[in-house]
């Protein structure tokens, strides 16, 4: 053949191949593309064998399309051909790569087609796969009857053009399929949301959702579900088909779909999940998804959730009574149309929406007023929880503050109301675990309980709620986290709390906390007035307190018994030492005031071992105590009914020292002290105990002084009498022996009357020597018996010298043998200086009257308890001594009789008490005689006359 017929011979294959190659590019049918392609081979290549076969993925499988064999059955060649594992047609399909068999018939792994070549009488086999990229689309099968054929050059090249487009063009139909086939949500939405505009009602719009709904995804049904928040079920509000009863009738019995059987279900479409239950697949647990699919008789569900503002108001569902897997497509289309629910629903609510709008607003204002109003805060907030509870339709309404109760925090009632048959919460409530506490207080939202049966959150008060009948509830704190407050919303049923809802109760909590705020600042300054009045009333009382302990100590206690309103106040002190004690081990109750004999102080010593008197000496500051947790081993001592409170503080006069003492203070009600008031009454005590310490300081240096007063006095006297009886047995003595040398009398005579002066003199010395033992820093107190008649005879000697100087004569009556309680060697160093003042007030010239008389005990007493000298003198008797200085032309019963009629106040008598000594030594002596039960009182007379009177004592 020449060079120009084989040159025709080429144009002319490329001319055909090229309107085949058109032709595939043309067709769109699967079958006429086939039907070319095998043609194609037909006529430009001398194969007996020649098939064409399709790739099936889904079933991995080689689908026949035709061709040629050499006995003209094609009924084989159109068989579907299942690909196994190490096949030969598998291995194209895999490795996308042509394979070439020399012998089909001998080959092991032809399968079906080595039987087949035997029967056609085919050897050499050329496979071509029909590859697009890294994609399989089918083969093509070449065969000869010549063993171990292979193609030209020429031929590979026409079969790679033609195969490869025919390739391309399967790839191209495929993608054009596929792009049919796919669902185009978009569409679907665009055109419902034409139709949705012209429809008139918000009926016809849902059926128009539901219908194109169930028209795009192709389900068994599709509903709208809608959800009943007072009853907490869903109810079909919507559907293509009918569907059960109880799901459809809201007015039913048990109506719809019961949130409670199904909670993880609600709560997922709650938090805005899409729920695809289907082909063993679901994100619920098993229970919930068998309830579900038993309820809505189905196999598959797949619901998306209608949310209005974050609030759950239903779903829509596609139910399918065959299992199917939900595409995307699917899922974002039924979300999609939920939302679109929202759209539609809310236009057709825009007014009712509007009026619920502005009566909440009215609601808040109405709070707010009806807190303005009312000064007092329980009937704010009495106004505001019925606003609430009316406008919720919900039982309960409460209030609650946190409060410490040893070392732990309680949650007491502040404010509640229930319906009149329903139980108060009466105790405390426990408090929180750190969680919970987190949930109220750290978060800026209103804690929405629907069920707390089976709501795990605020678990220490569900036992407590659930008892009163609390099933769901509202929970917010009134303020900022350091208000401790709690405002809680409670219905007896499980309910659902809606945005709405929460956001009215979360205002409602703050205006209340700004109430109760306002309340704890007036509280604060009303107790800081309070206690501002308290502290300058305490102080006065105690700066014009009685300067003696004792009196001070009881005036005190019973201005706080007054202040305090107090059942019981009392002082305990520490019991007296013993001489070998070193330390003090127990406290007496030392003055006290009981208003309520409920209460009181057993009368015996109260041991250190006490644990709250330990606590209190350790403390150094005020402890307050419930009765009904005191202690064992107090109350064995502390007398009480178990209802009240107990108050204790050191009395402190220094900081590094021991406490005086313990105040003791019972209140038996209920009522809590401000710590303004316990910080005043502490800072009160303080003072008092400073000043009960300063009081007892000054009245033993004042009782210090006056004793050495009186013992210096006393000494001072005796050392006087000393000196007159040694100057007189001195100048006796000396005069006795001046005589002996001028005189020569007897001798014996002469030693005598020396022996008998220095006998005087010893005698004097006698009643010294217990002064010098006994009597060095403090006088002693003992009495004896004294005749008064030999002391004044001694008494009248000493002052003769005096009374001879100022010209005045004694007159004495009465005295004679009277015998009184006394200390002879103090009664003479007073009656001395009673006379000598009666000496030194007399006129020269006038005369000094002494007169002794026996005194009505009954009538003295009374006398005495005028003067507030209470004395114990029931058993004693008594005489009365008058020393006067009278005028010498009255005898001495003219003189003296009128004072025995003192009382009643002669014509032209005057009688004038001196309450005070008129000298130190006076004074000194009337302390002395009252000690002995007895007194001294100085009387100014008429015509500038003087009188002492002298009260003693005579034991029966």
């Amino acid at each position: 053949m020449g060079q120009q017929e084989i040159q025709t011979t080429y144009d002319k294959q490329l001319v055909t191949l090229g309107r085949v190659l058109q032709t595939i590019r043309e067709e769109e049918k699967v079958e006429t593309l086939t039907e070319a392609t095998l043609d194609y081979l037909k006529g430009e290549f001398n194969y007996r064998l020649i098939w064409l076969g399709l790739y099936d993925r889904v079933e991995h499988r080689l689908v026949g399309k035709g061709g040629i064999t050499p006995t003209g059955d094609v009924k084989f060649l159109k068989q579907k051909f299942s690909l196994a594992p190490g096949d030969l047609l598998e291995q194209v399909v895999i490795q996308l790569r042509p394979l070439s068999i020399p012998d089909l018939r001998t080959e092991g792994r032809a399968g079906e087609w080595g039987r087949a070549a035997t029967e056609f009488g085919i050897q050499g086999t050329l496979v071509f796969p029909l590859r697009y990229k890294d994609r399989c689309f089918g083969v093509v099968m070449l065969g000869s009857h010549l063993w171990g054929t292979t193609p030209r050059t020429s031929e590979k090249a026409q079969l790679s053009l033609l195969f490869g487009g025919l390739a391309t063009k399967l790839y191209q139909m495929e993608v054009e399929w596929q792009h049919a086939s796919i669902k185009r949500p978009d569409q679907s939405l665009f055109q419902m949301l034409e139709q949705l505009q012209s429809l008139p009602t918000l009926a016809n719009r849902l059926d128009v959702l539901v219908n194109t709904t169930h028209e795009f995804v192709a389900p068994t049904r599709t509903n709208l579900y809608w959800y009943s928040p007072d009853k907490r079920y869903f109810w079909q509000k919507v559907g293509n088909r009918q569907t059960a009863r109880k799901l459809k009738d809201p007015d039913s019995s048990s109506p719809g779909l019961n949130v409670q059987d199904v909670s993880e279900f609600y709560l997922a479409l709650a938090a805005g999940q899409t729920v695809a239950i289907g082909s063993s697949k679901s994100p619920l647990n098993a229970e919930v998804t068998g309830t579900l699919l038993s309820r809505f008789r189905a196999r598959s569900i797949l619901a998306a959730p209608v949310l209005v503002k974050g609030e759950l108001v239903g779903f829509l569902a596609v139910e399918d009574n065959e299992a199917r897997i939900w595409e995307d497509s699917e899922t974002h289309y039924v979300r999609a149309t939920a939302q679109i629910v929202v759209l539609i629903a809310g236009k057709e609510d825009v007014e009712a929406i509007l009026q619920e709008t502005q009566k909440d607003t009215n609601l808040i204002g109405e709070v707010a007023s009806s807190m303005a109003e009312y000064p007092e805060p329980e009937i704010g907030i009495r106004q505001a929880a019925e606003l609430i509870l009316n406008r919720f339709g919900v039982e309960r309404f409460l209030v609650l503050q946190a409060i410490e109760v040893a070392s732990t925090v309680e949650y007491a009632v502040l404010y509640q109301q229930q319906p009149p048959k329903r139980s108060p919460l009466n105790a405390p409530l426990a408090a929180l675990a750190y969680d919970s506490w987190q949930l109220i207080h750290e978060s800026s939202e209103v804690l929405a309980i629907e069920d707390l049966e089976k709501d795990q959150r605020l678990g220490e008060w569900r036992e407590s709620l659930l008892k009163l009948g609390m099933r769901s509830l509202l929970v917010c704190r009134t303020g900022n986290i350091q208000n401790n407050s709690l405002l809680i919303v409670a219905h007896g049923t499980s309910r659902t709390w809606n945005p709405t809802e929460r956001r009215l109760v979360g205002i409602v909590a703050q205006q209340i906390g700004v109430l109760l705020k306002n309340l704890e600042l007036q509280n604060i300054t009303d107790n800081l007035l309070i206690a501002n009045k308290t502290l300058q009333e305490g102080l006065t009382a105690l700066l014009s307190g009685s300067a003696d302990p004792k009196s001070f100590e009881r005036a005190w206690i019973k201005y706080l018994a007054k202040l305090m309103a107090s059942s019981f106040i009392g002082i305990l002190g520490w019991m007296p030492q013993k001489p070998n004690q070193s330390k003090q081990k127990s406290l007496v109750l030392q003055s006290t005031v009981i208003n309520d004999p409920r209460f009181g102080v057993a009368n015996a010593p109260i041991p250190l071992s006490d644990p709250l008197i330990r606590e209190a000496i350790a403390t150094r500051g005020f402890i307050v105590r419930k009765l009904n947790e005191l202690p064992a081993e107090t109350s064995n001592w502390l007398k009480h009914n178990g209802t009240g409170q107990l108050l204790l503080i050191p009395l402190l006069s220094s900081s590094k020292t021991l406490p005086t003492g313990i105040l003791l203070l019972v209140d038996s009600s209920e009522n809590q002290w401000s710590p303004q008031i316990l910080q005043s009454l502490e800072t009160l005590v303080r003072q008092f105990t400073w000043l009960r310490q300063y009081r007892r300081l000054s009245n033993t240096m004042a009782n210090d002084i006056r004793e050495l007063e009186q013992l210096n006095w006393y000494k001072h006297r005796c050392l006087e009498m000393l000196h007159y009886a040694v100057a007189s047995s001195v100048s006796q003595l000396l005069s006795e022996y001046s005589d002996q040398g001028q005189s020569n009398g007897d001798p014996t005579i002469k030693r005598m009357r020396a022996t008998q002066i220095l006998h005087n003199l010893e005698s004097t010395l006698t009643p010294l020597s217990p002064l010098l033992n006994e009597e060095q820093w403090q006088t002693n107190p003992h009495v004896s018996a004294v005749l008064l008649g030999g002391l004044f005879k001694r008494l009248l000697r000493r002052v003769e010298p005096l009374f001879n100087q100022r010209q005045l004569t004694v007159m004495v009556k009465n005295i004679g043998s009277t015998s009184i309680s006394a200390n002879q060697l103090k009664l003479e160093c007073i009656l001395f200086d009673i006379l000598l003042t009666a000496c030194y007030k007399a006129k020269s010239g006038n005369r000094i009257d002494i007169w002794c008389r026996p005194l009505d005990a009954e009538a003295w007493n009374r006398e005495q308890a005028s003067r507030n000298l209470n004395q114990n003198n029931a058993e004693a008797g008594f005489i009365e001594l008058l020393i006067a200085d009278s005028q010498p032309n009255k005898t001495s019963s003219e003189n003296l009789e009128f004072f025995a009629n003192k009382d009643k106040n002669p014509q032209g008598v005057n009688i004038n008490l001196i309450e005070q000594p008129p000298s130190r030594q006076l004074k000194i002596c009337q302390i002395i005689l009252r000690s002995w039960g007895g007194d001294a009182q100085f009387y100014q007379l008429e015509n500038s006359h003087f009188l002492s009177r002298l009260i003693f004592k005579v034991e029966r």
